[in-house]
């Protein structure tokens, strides 16, 4: 993913120096998508991921990912009424996956609690 994203913003950035009509450069979120994924690239690798922790690295990437999840939901949402034909399955699929992954976790939870309870001796 990370690759895809650095070709992605290498093209902008290029289109941008390339281009004569103004750019706007206002894209807040964007930008603080591509952040994200700088930052959690460079801490996949193991010597910058020591800073962080494991604890911190889980925070730093789940976090980062929720925000990227929610910045799709959102673009593709507000492209729904352009044509719902081809962002409505982008949508409903960000919506099932996310979906999925709550109904893991609360699966797992469950599953731990019910492992972590001690046995009852007669």
């Amino acid at each position: 993913m990370a690759v895809s994203h650095g070709f992605h913003a290498i093209t902008i950035v290029g289109a941008a120096i390339l281009s004569t009509e103004t750019i706007p450069t206002n894209n807040h979120g964007g930008n603080l998508g591509y952040l994200f994924i700088i930052a959690m690239t460079i801490t996949s690798f193991h010597y910058p991921a020591s800073f962080l922790g494991d604890r911190g690295w889980r925070i730093s990437h789940t976090v980062g990912m929720y925000y990227l999840w929610l910045a799709f939901v959102y673009s593709f949402s507000k492209r729904l009424n352009e044509s719902l034909l081809i962002y409505l399955p982008f949508v409903s699929l960000l919506i099932i996956v996310i979906a999925l992954r709550y109904l893991v976790r609360v699966f797992n939870q469950k599953s731990i609690l019910k492992h972590e309870l001690p046995q009852r001796r007669d």
